[in-house]
């Protein structure tokens, strides 16, 4: 019977562990796939966002991201918010945008795209299914939809069309209120007063002539504050 070789002392077997292979960077949809050259002479990149908007498309809706936008829009639900639908819609319009300037279908993207077609096909419907949170993800077009363009209009937008325009004391009179948290029901007797005291100041620069384009006369804070919670 053969016996186990012994070790030698003088060589003990190696303790250091096996080299492990580098990971793979983490893939964002905002990090460059590749570079179309158009038929205009002039270069595309195209995000993987865009890539794999394209792939689904080409997938499943005939290449039609008209098609692909209507059918996130109807996804919407428990996993899928309506955030996350506004987003990837405003992303895809960009997409469509940017493809109709340059003469291009999103088959010619997949056609160019070769292996990364192939390996991006699984992530790209797992991706394009998927609610995102995470605002690193964001593209620019998630980023600034219409609905965050068109907010800060709505609210001050139209001031120059009141009898006096806030414009000129909005930080003033916004300092006096807290915008990131809630007032007891107890405080609004406070809020009340505050509010009313800028609305005779309105009144007297109104009856002034005074459109309020300039500073006002008197904003005293101590004439104008929010008493204390039990108001």
């Amino acid at each position: 019977m053969a016996k186990k070789a012994k070790r030698s002392e003088e060589n003990p077997p190696s303790q250091e562990p096996a080299p492990q292979a580098p990971k793979k960077p983490t893939i964002l949809g905002i990090d460059h796939a590749l570079t179309f050259a158009t038929a205009q002479s002039t270069s595309l990149h195209l995000s993987y966002w865009d890539l794999w908007f394209a792939l689904v498309a080409v997938m499943m809706h005939d290449g039609d991201l008209d098609r692909l936008a209507n059918r996130i829009k109807e996804e919407k639900g428990v996993f899928y918010d309506r955030r996350s639908i506004e987003r990837k819609r405003c992303h895809i319009r960009d997409l469509k945008r940017r493809l109709d300037e340059a003469s291009i279908i999103p088959a010619d993207i997949v056609l160019a795209a070769v292996d990364l077609a192939k390996t991006e096909k699984r992530r790209a419907i797992k991706k394009v299914s998927e609610s995102i949170h995470r605002e690193r993800e964001f593209s620019e077009p998630m980023k600034n939809t219409p609905r965050k363009r068109r907010f800060p209009h709505a609210l001050r937008g139209y001031w120059d069309k009141f009898p006096v325009s806030p414009k000129s004391y909005a930080k003033r009179i916004g300092a006096h209120f807290r915008s990131k948290t809630f007032y007891s029901k107890n405080a609004s007797f406070g809020i009340s007063r505050t509010l009313d005291g800028y609305v005779e100041e309105a009144k007297k620069l109104l009856e002034a002539g005074s459109s309020g384009t300039g500073a006002p006369e008197r904003l005293d804070d101590g004439d104008h504050r929010i008493d204390g919670e039990g108001g």
